[in-house]
């Protein structure tokens, strides 16, 4: 008699399976997720290519302008005409509010709107200042306020403008740069307390490094302070200037009425000096 041998099916117990869903559905959720990524990344990188090679044309622009500049840049109609550059394009001007260097009868004509808080203003205003030391009087070199709207940018613009009351503003100018220059201290630091309790205190202490500077310089400072408190016209007008000539950044330097919306180098701008007066 043969004997029906009977296999017995193995359950798999409920748990395992719930475990193997679970698996799955970690699986799948991390192969999305890297899939994310992975499109991110390749986002950012293209848009940072995109940045490569934009800042590349501005450069090749700002170049092909040096090389190739027009005869018609070397001067103007009559160099002893305040704000006479060349036409069909918005330029900046000269007033007797604006500060100078240089020789206001030069056939090079340079203006450049600057922010005392922005590191690449600062670093700007040091090699507009070696032009002017190199090149003399072939120079005419104007200074724009453009501060951004924050406490550090407006204080140190207007203390600068209430030296300049006093005939005092390159001087000014020079020493605040010198500490707004220093390489271990942030700048918020040097020109206010940013620990102070509240923005009035920081607002004193501002004042207080700002009287100090001029103090340094024999300014009569109770007229000084009293300047701090009141609105600066050269300002208010040099950001309604600034504005209307489409300026969103600094620095911006217009070099006999051309353009340059980011950093010039010296080199850059010794060559250019040297093209015109070669003309």
């Amino acid at each position: 008699m043969t004997k029906k041998v009977v296999v017995s099916k193995t359950l798999v117990s409920p748990k395992i399976k719930t475990y193997n869903r679970f698996f799955i559905t970690f699986s799948l959720l991390g192969v999305i997720l890297v899939s994310v990524l992975f499109i991110l990344i390749k986002v950012n990188l293209y848009y940072d290519n995109l940045q490569l090679e934009l800042n590349k044309q501005i450069a090749q622009d700002q170049l092909a302008f040096i090389n190739k500049l027009p005869s018609s840049a070397t001067a103007a109609a009559d160099p002893t005409v305040i704000g006479n550059f060349n036409s069909g394009e918005k330029q900046p001007f000269y007033t007797a509010e604006d500060s100078y260097l240089g020789n206001r009868r030069a056939l090079i004509r340079i203006f450049y709107f600057a922010d005392y808080n922005s590191e690449a203003s600062r670093k700007q205003e040091k090699d507009l200042k070696k032009i002017v030391s190199n090149f003399g009087e072939q120079v005419f070199l104007v200074r724009k306020d453009f501060p951004s709207n924050n406490q550090v940018s407006l204080e140190t613009a207007k203390a600068a403008r209430c030296a300049q009351n006093q005939g005092y503003f390159w001087q000014y100018h020079d020493l605040l740069l010198a500490y707004l220059n220093k390489e271990d201290q942030a700048v918020s630091d040097v020109i206010y307390d940013s620990k102070a309790p509240s923005k009035g205190n920081q607002l004193r202490e501002s004042r207080t490094f700002m009287a100090d500077l001029a103090n340094r310089l024999g300014l009569n400072l109770e007229k000084f302070d009293q300047c701090l408190l009141e609105p600066s016209q050269v300002i208010s007008g040099n950001v309604t200037e600034g504005g209307n000539l489409g300026i969103s950044a600094v620095p911006t330097v217009y070099v006999n009425g051309q353009a340059f919306t980011n950093y010039l180098s010296y080199e850059d701008l010794s060559r250019l000096i040297k093209v015109v007066v070669s003309k």
